[in-house]
């Protein structure tokens, strides 16, 4: 006689919802929905709930933002970008621009753990008429982790982010925030960020090889790792009605030591700034 062994109910529930996890975020990196960039993660930061979830419970919120922001990261030209923003959570699990596919290993009132899976974008030649000559920078998927602490009206996060193949170098960030809750409907925020770069993703984002060189007229550059950029941002948000947020985002941002004396940088600009609007639709 066969016996056939079956899951908990419970544990069951979870493979499922995993599995949901998992292709949403396969549907996502097949577009550029998912492809992280800084102004991004600002949006979609701004955008995600800041509370966490009990056990078993679900929040999805949906949005879109407008951003003006440079055309590559050490651009003085500007572009006007779209910013999809999506945030998924459950239990444990979550799926957002800000922070890509994770799990909380820890979850507390105040401590969040989490390894995270993420999509960095690459930079097309064609992008601007500084990188002529430069070739393309791929995209590729980052692993890596979160950690978060939030004392009262403070938060600060570290994250992590490693190339896996595609993607070159890794980046680790640390990041402070103070929220300001100025009305039940206005609440205002204010952040520090910085971010420390490998030599691998300098060399790729700001390096200039013999051949580039040749190329483009830029000269030979060949970057070391180093403190990429200092940050300076703020968020506004009014809720609309409980499930709609109108937000307003802006960063300053200060190209720092191999970044700023990259040659692409000293042509275009080591200031950068990033500035939008985001309106958020929370389904549940």
């Amino acid at each position: 006689m066969t016996r056939h062994h079956t899951l908990p109910l419970a544990q069951t529930s979870w493979l499922k919802l995993a599995t949901v996890f998992f292709i949403i975020w396969g549907l996502l990196l097949a577009s550029p929905l998912l492809a992280q960039t800084p102004e991004d993660e600002l949006a979609g930061w701004n955008a995600a709930a800041d509370d966490q979830l009990t056990e078993g419970d679900f929040k999805a919120s949906v949005g879109i933002g407008v951003g003006y922001v440079p055309e590559f990261e050490g651009s003085d030209d500007y572009e006007i970008a779209l910013l999809p923003i999506l945030d998924l959570r459950y239990d444990r699990f979550f799926l957002s621009t800000a922070q890509g596919l994770g799990f909380n290993i820890i979850q507390t009132p105040q401590w969040t753990v989490a390894p995270t899976i993420n999509y960095a974008r690459g930079r097309d030649e064609s992008d601007n008429y500084r990188l002529a000559g430069l070739g393309d920078v791929s995209g590729g998927l980052t692993a890596g982790g979160l950690v978060s602490f939030h004392p009262g009206q403070f938060a600060f996060i570290a994250d992590l982010d490693v190339g896996l193949g595609g993607a070159e170098g890794s980046l680790v960030g640390l990041a402070a925030f103070y929220s300001i809750p100025v009305s039940p409907e206005f609440s205002a925020k204010l952040g520090l960020s910085t971010q420390y770069a490998t030599s691998d993703y300098n060399r790729a984002n700001f390096g200039i090889n013999a051949i580039q060189s040749a190329r483009s007229g830029y000269p030979v550059y060949d970057p070391k790792s180093g403190i990429k950029h200092i940050a300076f941002s703020g968020t506004v948000n009014y809720n609309i009605t409980e499930k709609i947020k109108l937000g307003f985002f802006g960063e300053y941002r200060v190209l720092t030591g191999p970044a700023d004396d990259s040659p692409l940088v000293r042509a275009g600009s080591e200031d950068q700034i990033r500035t939008g609007l985001t309106i958020g639709y929370q389904i549940k």
